[in-house]
């Protein structure tokens, strides 16, 4: 069974990049000049996270690593405009960057903190048990 801390870990990136790219076509910037570090953090992240997800990582160095790349996309939601103003006036794209930035750094520390589930048997082992 595949670790669903990493799929989570994963879509909470796109989510991110999803709002980046939509604000970035809405006001006519270039993506990598806009927000070019928390861009690449947010790749890096999605990234990682596919890439544990797909190859069943049991430890828990992706979510650091997707910790480290999240930390100037939130540091940049929180200081640039507060979260209450994103809440009150804010369209999707701010709400889409707000969400996926809190779930990145949410799962990536779910990541860290929480031991993964054992191993399953695999499906010879069952059959030979029965």
């Amino acid at each position: 069974m595949r670790l669903a801390r990493y799929k989570w870990l994963a879509i909470a990136a796109v989510v991110a990049l999803a709002g980046i790219f939509w604000i970035a076509l809405e006001h006519g910037l270039e993506v990598l000049r806009f927000l070019a570090l928390q861009t690449c953090g947010c790749l890096v992240a999605a990234t990682i996270g596919f890439a544990a997800y797909g190859g069943r990582v049991r430890s828990r160095w992706p979510g650091a690593i997707a910790l480290i790349c999240a930390a100037p996309l939130l540091q940049l939601v929180i200081t640039g405009r507060t979260v209450w103003e994103i809440v009150r006036r804010g369209d999707v794209s701010e709400w889409l960057v707000l969400l996926g930035s809190l779930g990145l750094v949410a799962a990536a520390l779910f990541t860290l903190f929480v031991k993964p589930p054992p191993p399953e048997p695999d499906q010879v082992a069952r059959a030979t048990a029965r």
